[in-house]
């Protein structure tokens, strides 16, 4: 089995569409979403409804949260602007998204998460060692955690606890400039065999992606969001 991880596509849709275009070539069984399927670019319908009609799993991410609890009341611009796009409907559905899932491949327990808001903050690859093991420290102890949030892809294995992975981000990499995601392949089930991982980079039109959001109207932070789609820094 072949299951595609996505998340973070943060209202990028040239980002997304040329995922979905290197998905298709590669053959996957599934698509599983980490969530942030909305918020920072400008087009957050679409990369929503992408998630929403293509993948077999979407997750609730931070600003997911955040945009979802939006009321007439919430002094927040931002997830004003991106509340007003999303429409009611959308709204309704990004509130009712999971947290996390868990399933077992290749005789693996994996569990898969955001991070934010089940992590109080963000966790990196050199975060304190006791932020990644409370990834693990959870009831029917999982061997693999995967997780998004921080745009960044890594892989490593910690002593005593299991493999940890962040699968990247699709519409708002940092630390480069393409778009981001994850494959795991290897047999349904709980009998131990091979499971490979793979982060996969894909070019897209970022000028493209520049261009939409400067013809968001009010796009709240567009010069941050725009600086980090070309220069893969963080500039909020």
């Amino acid at each position: 089995m072949k299951i595609a991880l996505v998340a973070d596509l943060h209202g990028n849709l040239p980002a997304t569409l040329a995922v979905d275009a290197d998905i298709s070539r590669r053959g996957v069984d599934a698509i599983y979403c980490l969530g942030d399927i909305v918020g920072k670019g400008p087009d957050s319908p679409m990369t929503m409804d992408w998630a929403m009609d293509n993948c077999d799993i979407v997750l609730a991410g931070n600003w997911d949260i955040r945009i979802a609890a939006y009321t007439a009341g919430d002094e927040s611009e931002s997830a004003r602007w991106y509340a007003n796009q999303l429409g009611d409907e959308r709204l309704r559905r990004l509130q009712a998204l999971p947290m996390e899932h868990r399933f077992v491949l290749s005789g693996r327990r994996i569990r898969l998460l955001h991070g934010r808001p089940i992590t109080p903050s963000c966790v990196f690859h050199d975060s304190p060692n006791e932020e990644r093991l409370a990834l693990f420290d959870v009831p029917d102890r999982p061997q693999m955690v995967g997780f998004a949030d921080v745009h960044r892809p890594f892989y490593e294995h910690i002593d005593g606890a299991g493999t940890l992975f962040n699968i990247g981000s699709v519409g708002n990499s940092l630390s480069q400039t393409y778009a981001s995601y994850t494959i795991l392949e290897g047999a349904p089930g709980g009998e131990d065999s091979v499971l490979t991982h793979s982060i996969i980079s894909v070019a897209y039109d970022r000028g493209e992606a520049v261009r939409r959001a400067r013809m968001a109207d009010g796009l709240p932070r567009c010069d941050a969001y725009v600086n980090e789609i070309r220069t893969g820094m963080y500039s909020r």
